[in-house]
């Protein structure tokens, strides 16, 4: 063949004068439109096997244009870290290639700049739809689904878990071990899980006559996702006080650093102090010791969220469901145990 444009790339009109076509032709069977039904069967898969050999790929953005549809979706979350999230955008990313989207992932780190300009950056690039992950939905005409977002606005369907029967499963747990005084540490402000899982745990708590003791609680404030997230707050609230015989952290991260914690003031998990956390992330089951948590079926989630939106942006004019609730599963641990006899027993001073 030889013409063939500057840059080297196949062009159009260079594989419509290789096939002797015209470049109307040519290109109504490789923007997949209706109209080329009505192009023989035959001259449509010697263009293809002419496009194949040559490696001609269509224009994106004027194929999109054609088709009114990019086939790409945004997908919006605070960060990544080695649980939550990640978990997730397996589940998420697995349907997305199934289905054939391409998907552009960015990640704003709580700053209010960026979940504002995020959203109509994507809208920019052509994205069909949007998939909020623990962010506010923006205002957007584009469709768009939330996971984890305890919204009144915004989304048309939000993916969550069951956060009342979560919290039921983990005071129940405790209490059967004989835990009375219970010590929490809450998630952070900004996330869109905290206060319907602190209400949850209020309820759970009173469910089993148990009391909310307001010394008894503290609040993750810092944006990491290590470890370092519940060592100090877990340090601070044992420098307080010691009078309680297990604590329920936000996340398995923040566990992870007040069992740390714990030890470093002088305390043995689970003989002192039972501790527990929540999500169940890869690495829960090989911490030392193995973490009791709740887990969240993450990878299902990010799946049937993926989903709901590749349907609402195919079918934009059927009722889309509201919400999509995934169940919990407790998974029981070496980190819980029987409370000690007396709360004042896990009251040992630090040496």
């Amino acid at each position: 063949m030889k013409s063939r444009s500057t840059s080297g790339r196949i062009t159009l009109r260079d594989l419509a004068t290789h096939l002797g076509l015209s470049k109307t032709t040519v290109s109504v069977v490789m923007s997949g439109s209706k109209a080329a039904e009505a192009i023989p069967e035959k001259t449509r898969r010697r263009i293809e096997r002419a496009a194949e050999k040559l490696g001609y790929r269509a224009h994106y953005m004027a194929r999109s244009l054609r088709k009114s549809e990019s086939m790409s979706v945004g997908i919006i979350v605070p960060e990544f870290s080695d649980g939550y999230f990640t978990l997730l955008m397996a589940g998420i990313e697995e349907f997305l290639i199934s289905a054939g989207y391409f998907y552009f992932t960015v990640s704003h780190y709580w700053k209010p700049d960026l979940q504002q300009q995020y959203p109509a950056m994507l809208e920019e690039r052509g994205v069909d739809g949007l998939l909020m992950v623990n962010t506010d939905p923006p205002q957007s005409h584009l469709p768009m689904v939330s996971i984890s977002g305890h919204h009144k606005r915004g989304a048309p369907t939000t993916v969550m878990l069951d956060h009342e029967h979560a919290a039921h499963l983990l005071i129940e747990h405790l209490h059967g071990l004989g835990h009375r005084r219970i010590a929490f540490v809450h998630g952070q402000s900004w996330s869109q899980d905290t206060q319907l899982r602190r209400k949850a745990f209020v309820t759970a708590m009173q469910q089993f006559g148990l009391k909310i003791i307001p010394e008894l609680q503290v609040t993750l404030d810092a944006t990491t996702w290590t470890p370092d997230l519940g060592y100090a707050p877990a340090t601070e609230l044992l420098k307080k006080t010691r009078d309680f015989t297990a604590l329920v952290c936000f996340n398995d991260t923040a566990a992870m650093g007040a069992i740390r914690a714990a030890r470093d003031a002088g305390l043995r998990v689970p003989e002192d102090i039972s501790v527990t956390g929540f999500d169940n992330i890869a690495h829960a089951s090989f911490f030392s010791p193995s973490l009791t948590t709740v887990q969240q079926p993450l990878r299902e989630m990010g799946k049937s969220a993926a989903q709901a939106l590749i349907e609402h942006i195919r079918h934009p004019q059927q009722t889309q469901p509201a919400k999509l609730v995934h169940q919990p599963l407790l998974v029981a641990r070496e980190s819980t145990g029987h409370a000690p006899l007396t709360a004042t027993t896990a009251k040992r001073s630090a040496k």
